[in-house]
């Protein structure tokens, strides 16, 4: 089962995909946002958690956070997925699908050029592969 939380060990986790997303929609569908202090690189963040599957599975950690620290938080549409491993990125985008499947929707309406997407197919997030995180897009 995938919960929000905000008490995760997230040092260790690194940028595994985007998202686009409204700010409204992420507190819609996860609540409001942990502030976070002492970090350079976001403002806010959402964390997920997913309990092991098997015995002596490691659970997984996602984190949600602001990508540009150059706008205010509300204007934001493109949001980094934080993991340590590719289902991290996965946890976020079937805790939404779930919602979805039980009646919740998005807020806000679609952005420019992404009004079909999502009609009849989940939500998906897109892996970082952004040469200077120096690895082929897979997290650590």
């Amino acid at each position: 089962m995938i919960k929000v939380v905000n008490d995760l060990k997230t040092a260790d986790l690194e940028l595994a995909a985007q998202i686009k997303f409204t700010y409204e929609d992420l507190v819609h569908f996860l609540g409001e946002p942990t502030d976070v202090v002492g970090k350079d690189d976001r403002r806010v963040e959402w964390q997920l958690y997913e309990e092991g599957y098997g015995e002596g599975e490691e659970p997984v950690r996602a984190t949600i956070y602001d990508s540009d620290q150059t706008m205010q938080v509300g204007q934001n549409f493109i949001w980094y997925i934080g993991g340590h491993c590719s289902r991290s990125f996965e946890i976020v985008a079937e805790y939404i699908n779930e919602l979805r499947m039980q009646g919740k929707d998005f807020l806000s309406k679609a952005l420019e050029g992404e009004e079909n997407k999502g009609k009849t197919e989940n939500y998906q997030v897109s892996m970082d592969n952004n040469a200077e995180n120096g690895n082929d897009g897979q997290p650590n």
